[in-house]
C-alpha cells in the first residue's frame, strides 16, 4: 500500500486521530506512517484500521456518547454540592478509597489521579481536612512525605457517594440503549456487587 497523501509532505503528520509528526528517516526511523487503501486507513501508531473519515452514525455516537457523559457529570456535581462537598473533593476522596494496592496516598499520587497541579492539591486536602474527611499522617518510609487517607467521616460518604454513581451509572446505561456508554460501564463493572 503507497503512504497516503499526508504523509508526502515534508513533515508527515498521521491523519489518523493522534496526528502526531513523524520523525525524518521514515519507517525505519520511527515514523509514524499511515497507508491509505480504499474505505480504511492502517495506522501504524495504533497498530490497528480507522476509516479515513467519520461517517454520520459515528458522529451521533460520539455525540450521544458525550451528552449521556455529560449528565452523568451534572449528576455527580450536583450529588456532590447536596452533600456539602465539591466534586472535586468527591473526586479526591473516590480516589483514595480507589487507590490500588493500598489505603493512603501522597499528594503527588493524588495531583496525577487528579490531573492536578500539586499546589491545587495541597489546598484540596486542606480544605478534606477542614471538613475531616480525610486524615494527613507522616510518610512510614520518609518522614517528609505526607501519607493522606480517608477519616471515617469520609469513608462512610465516599462509600454513599460512589454508590449512588453506580447506581446512575446503570440507570443510564438502560434508558440509553447502552451502546455509546460501554466505555463508562467498563469502569462501573468493579463497583457492581458479585
Amino acid at each position: 500500500m503507497p503512504p497516503c497523501a499526508v504523509h508526502r509532505s515534508a513533515t508527515p503528520a498521521c491523519s489518523i486521530e493522534h496526528g502526531g509528526v513523524a520523525p525524518a528517516g521514515g519507517a525505519a526511523g520511527g515514523a509514524e506512517i499511515c497507508y491509505a487503501d480504499g474505505p480504511v486507513a492502517w495506522c501504524c501508531r495504533h497498530d490497528a484500521f480507522f476509516p479515513p473519515s467519520l461517517s454520520k452514525d459515528d458522529f451521533e455516537r460520539l455525540a450521544d456518547f458525550r451528552y449521556r457523559l455529560r449528565l452523568f457529570l451534572r449528576f455527580s456535581e450536583e450529588l456532590a454540592q447536596n452533600n456539602g462537598i465539591t466534586p472535586l473533593q468527591y473526586q479526591l476522596l473516590l480516589q483514595l478509597r480507589g487507590y490500588p494496592g493500598r489505603n493512603w496516598a501522597t499528594v503527588a499520587e493524588l495531583a496525577q489521579r487528579l490531573q492536578s497541579h500539586h499546589h491545587s492539591v495541597v489546598g484540596l486536602v486542606s480544605r478534606c481536612e477542614a471538613q475531616q474527611l480525610i486524615v494527613r499522617n507522616p510518610g512510614r518510609g520518609d518522614r517528609r512525605c505526607v501519607e493522606i487517607s480517608l477519616s471515617s467521616k469520609g469513608e462512610e460518604l465516599v462509600q454513599r457517594l460512589a454508590r449512588a454513581h453506580r447506581d446512575e451509572l446503570l440507570a443510564l446505561r438502560q434508558t440509553s440503549g447502552g451502546l455509546s456508554l460501554d466505555l463508562l460501564l467498563q469502569a462501573a463493572q468493579s463497583l457492581v456487587p458479585g
